[in-house]
């Protein structure tokens, strides 16, 4: 069974070049899902067992911050790895990523080799 991953970005063009870097990467093969809100990702997350969520921290409906938090603190879902990708390098924001309970940042632009590393690095175990 591949291992299943999630990202959430409210970008629809980001989401479509993240799946054309994941669908280009032989070194892991995974089912991905995707999301565009808060609500869909909960979704996906409670009907899934997840290897890795990759997670933007500005959606519409709720903040990415607070939908890790969640993540983290329910037994159930606290052992699926999140990481954070954020394109904002503000003071406040720094701050925040600090008190969160992520497992490591991806910031935007991202570099594609480095962003498929922290995929490979997180999916490999399972693969």
């Amino acid at each position: 069974m591949k291992p299943k991953l999630l990202v959430v970005d409210d970008d629809p063009d980001i989401l479509g070049f993240i799946e054309l870097l994941i669908d280009i990467n032989d070194d892991c093969e995974c089912e991905l899902f995707t999301a565009t809100t808060g609500e869909a990702a909960c979704k996906i997350i409670q009907s899934n067992d997840l290897a890795l969520i990759l997670l933007d921290v500005y959606l519409p409906d709720t903040s990415g911050y607070d939908l890790c938090n969640l993540i983290k603190e329910n037994r159930a879902t606290q052992h699926i790895p999140v990481y954070l990708f954020s394109a904002s390098a503000s003071g406040h924001d720094e701050s925040r990523k600090k008190r969160i309970k992520h497992d490591g940042i991806i910031s935007k632009p991202f570099d594609n080799d480095e962003f498929l590393g922290c995929i490979n690095r997180n999916l490999k175990p399972c693969c």
